[in-house]
């Protein structure tokens, strides 16, 4: 078995990767590993003191959110599956809520109660595998929102079921991101990065003036062309990975960060939680372009489920909304589709 996981700082430089140039503006970078990944914040040179309060907040939300930490809220509520309802905060509740609305509005391709199938697969740990379709079909059982019981005068939180698992890997960066950025504007910071290990806010105008200019990373493909050359992106379609952002969220899902290989087949991370096994949509990486970055988040995982066709009906039914929103698609066969 072969098991690939890319270094978080190889992430951080190219998923995506800021293009700024040179800056007329001088500004301060400060990088730390929280949340599980590299983050990197970036600021005016005058605003370098608000970084201690920002990464102070990045930890915070951490010992909230983290999955893997026993004493973190999260994981409290996961232990007393079951047993009790477990007292909240109101950010939790708003996570939460946010959560059920984008798994909601995506028929369910955004799931966080695939925790079962996360420690099952450990595709992210020592020792990943294949689970048995029993092991499979006993960690579905109660992957439903009908079985979780929000209480909002109560603050309260509870898993029915005991075994059921929640992981916000999925949208806690995302959140995060929102976070910071109101701390940000709160302290008066015009301009700044926000990259939480790939999940990349742009706060107001670059450094250098006009919109800050944000690149996707183009996959790895299996396979060959015609000319038995490797699968790439054109040079027509890699224009489509630069995107042009103000004031916005930018965040890709891919299955080529992390996962393992056997007998030549790939197996990554991000779970579709209507079948319990890694999504096969026919996409190698998905990207959301929104002004709320928690949204995002919960999208580009979606979408990287859902596949480009049923996404774009998201999309549409989003427009509808008002909702000013841009997804860039790569497919398995390297063609990349702006929408």
């Amino acid at each position: 078995m072969k098991r690939i996981t890319k270094s978080l700082l190889t992430v951080f430089i190219v998923l995506p990767f800021l293009l700024t140039a040179c800056s007329e503006k001088k500004s301060v970078t400060q990088t730390q590993k929280v949340l599980g990944t590299i983050c990197t914040i970036t600021v005016p040179e005058e605003n370098a003191g608000v970084l201690e309060k920002v990464f102070n907040e990045l930890y915070r939300i951490q010992s909230v959110f983290n999955f893997y930490d026993r004493n973190s809220l999260l994981s409290q509520i996961n232990k007393n599956a079951g047993t009790n309802p477990v007292p909240v905060t109101d950010e939790f509740l708003y996570v939460i809520q946010t959560a059920q609305a984008a798994s909601e509005l995506t028929d369910g391709a955004f799931n966080p109660l695939v925790g079962p199938l996360v420690k099952l697969w450990d595709v992210n740990g020592q020792n990943p595998r294949i689970p048995a379709k029993e092991e499979i079909e006993e960690a579905l059982r109660y992957n439903s929102w009908e079985n979780v019981e929000i209480n909002v005068s109560e603050k309260t939180v509870f898993l029915k079921n005991k075994g059921m698992e929640i992981d916000f890997g999925g949208i806690m960066k995302g959140y995060a991101a929102d976070v910071i950025n109101m701390i940000l504007k709160k302290e008066g910071v015009s301009s700044a990065t926000i990259n939480l290990g790939g999940n990349v806010y742009v706060r107001g105008k670059s450094f250098k003036g006009g919109s800050w200019k944000i690149g996707i990373v183009e996959p790895v493909f299996d396979g060959t062309d015609a000319e038995g050359n490797p699968n790439s992106i054109s040079e027509s379609d890699r224009k489509k990975l630069i995107v042009k952002a103000k004031n916005q969220a930018v965040v890709t899902s891919g299955g080529y960060e992390r996962f393992f290989e056997l007998e030549g087949k790939r197996y990554h991370h991000i779970f579709d939680g209507r079948t319990g096994y890694p999504s096969e949509s026919g996409l190698a990486s998905a990207t959301v372009v929104l002004k709320s970055s928690v949204m995002a988040d919960c999208l580009s995982t979606a979408f990287f489920v859902l596949g480009k066709e049923k996404s774009c009906q998201v999309i549409d039914r989003l427009r509808k909304s008002d909702v000013k929103i841009k997804a860039v698609f790569i497919e398995d066969n390297a063609v990349v589709t702006v929408y």
